[in-house]
């Protein structure tokens, strides 16, 4: 590991740990449940112990039931330990997987046998009280169309056995814009009964399309409206939960074969799109980033997917429709960049009137300091040497960037002077705009070392007004001083 690169690690976490202790007073002074999804394996214990302080609530996805009502799996001592120490509230996570997917006919029995029903309920009490819960997360899936009427009943026997001593249940249910009991997927959900009897609703509003699909986003929020809309509308809003993915679909054009879709965690994506110089493109529709590419093997794909700009739009939703949280799937598939999406949209009061749009970022034409981003993801500030002193912004890696508020005085081209420090030859920045479309790429020259200066300039075209600029680095390992804006006549 070069030192510079050990050094970063170094800063970085100390800048986290600093970061983490603030969101904690952030989160408790508002009471939104933020709840993350727990899964077994080392990528949600990373999460888990490094983005603790986003979460309220956590919900262990380690238990299936089966046809006797017995519960299969255990339960992640370490991590439901740690959390409580976190003050997470946690939940057992039960459902109705099988062999290789959701099984409706597992589901038909616990749900219909007596003897199956009752001895469920009465594994998961003990489960809870066994072993440090809060209550019970019921994840039925698949469930046929005509178990509607069992599967409520369910969810009742067991919140009134779960509620007498303390403990809350929830139910995952599966999105859906109007109730059509025989639809197949959704019908067994009637979110009225179901929200009489659970704590939360947490409603599914994550895989509108999949591998299984014509390609298209992954959670459109015109989409996810319209679910809410519906949902808001049956069960309290204070219940209801609204879920985020933390990951995006790719799919195969060349072959059009579903099981050659896969899906792609959120924090993989910016590797992807280096890597195979895709151009991502914003969907205004549906508030969802894409972008294509074509493979190795010589493939072409399109992958939908969700970045920093499309989960601040969508958790905006909790502020609209007085959501009782968001969730999200799955821990372990995010960066803290997830995490402070959804912290910067929640928990904003809804406005009581629409105020006058003032200008609010840096007045363009003119200089910017690197080290006055609004927001930024594995940047650390350090002292320069150029001239004028003061700080720059270094140890950016590939896939590392800065968000900069800016007010355009006028629309039209400007000349970008990046004040740039590097001691390798083919490096580049993108410039983008807030729907992370690529509004021009530098070459970054080799300047002979960290610390002496050189400006290189990019040409840009900019509408009038506020805006949110990012600089992206797509390769090589470059220290910023500050961008100047110069418009050209």
């Amino acid at each position: 590991m070069k030192f510079k690169k050990l050094i970063k690690l170094l800063v970085i976490a100390a800048m986290l740990s600093a970061m983490f202790i603030s969101s904690i007073s952030t989160i408790s002074a508002s009471s939104p449940v933020i709840l993350g999804y727990y899964t077994p394996d080392q990528a949600s214990d990373n999460s888990l112990s490094t983005n603790y302080s986003y979460i309220t609530h956590m919900s262990t996805d380690t238990f299936n039931v089966n046809s006797q009502g017995n519960i299969v799996g255990t339960a992640p001592t370490n991590a439901i330990s740690f959390a409580k120490s976190k003050n997470i509230t946690t939940y057992a996570c039960i459902s109705n997987f099988g062999t290789t997917d959701f099984d409706s006919a597992l589901a038909h029995t616990v749900l219909t046998n007596t003897t199956a029903k009752n001895n469920a309920i009465s594994n998961l009490v003990n489960l809870v009280k066994n072993n440090g819960y809060k209550g019970v997360n019921v994840d039925f899936e698949s469930v046929l169309k005509t178990d509607r009427t069992a599967l409520s009943n369910f969810v009742r026997d067991l919140a009134n056995s779960l509620r007498p001593l303390g403990y809350q249940t929830l139910i995952s249910a599966p999105a859906k814009t109007v109730d059509n009991p025989n639809d197949d997927w959704s019908g067994a959900f009637d979110y009225a009964s179901l929200g009489q009897n659970v704590d939360y609703v947490q409603v599914m509003t994550y895989d509108e399309n999949g591998p299984w699909s014509a390609p298209g986003p992954v959670a459109g929020k015109d989409w996810m409206e319209q679910s809410l809309q519906f949902a808001v509308s049956t069960v309290p809003a204070s219940k209801v939960l609204m879920g985020l993915p933390a990951y995006g679909y790719d799919w195969n054009l060349t072959t059009n074969n579903a099981n050659d879709g896969k899906q792609i965690a959120w924090k993989d994506i910016p590797a992807l799109i280096s890597s195979t110089g895709a151009v991502p493109q914003w969907d205004t529709a549906t508030s969802s980033p894409h972008f294509t590419y074509t493979a190795g093997d010589g493939s072409n794909h399109v992958v939908w997917y969700e970045n920093v700009q499309s989960i601040t739009v969508k958790s905006g939703l909790y502020n609209t429709y007085h959501l009782g949280g968001i969730s999200m799937w799955a821990m372990g598939l995010e960066d803290a960049s997830f995490w402070q999406a959804v912290l910067s949209a929640t928990p904003t009061p809804t406005p009581t009137a629409t105020p006058t749009p003032t200008p609010t970022g840096a007045a363009i034409p003119g200089k910017i300091e690197a080290e006055s981003y609004s927001a930024m993801f594995g940047v650390v500030n350090e002292t320069t040497i150029d001239t004028g002193g003061g700080v720059d912004v270094g140890y950016i890696d590939p896939g590392d960037w800065m968000d900069y508020k800016v007010n355009a005085q006028t629309a039209g081209s400007y000349t970008v002077g990046f004040r740039v420090a590097s001691p390798v030859t083919g490096g580049q920045f993108q410039l983008k705009n807030s729907s992370g479309t690529v509004l021009g790429s530098l070459t970054i020259p080799n300047t002979g070392g960290y610390q002496i200066w050189q400006t290189a300039n990019l040409n840009v075209t900019l509408p009038a007004g506020n805006q949110t600029l990012r600089v992206y680095l797509v390769t090589g390992e470059p220290n910023l001083n500050w961008l100047n804006f110069i418009k050209i006549p």
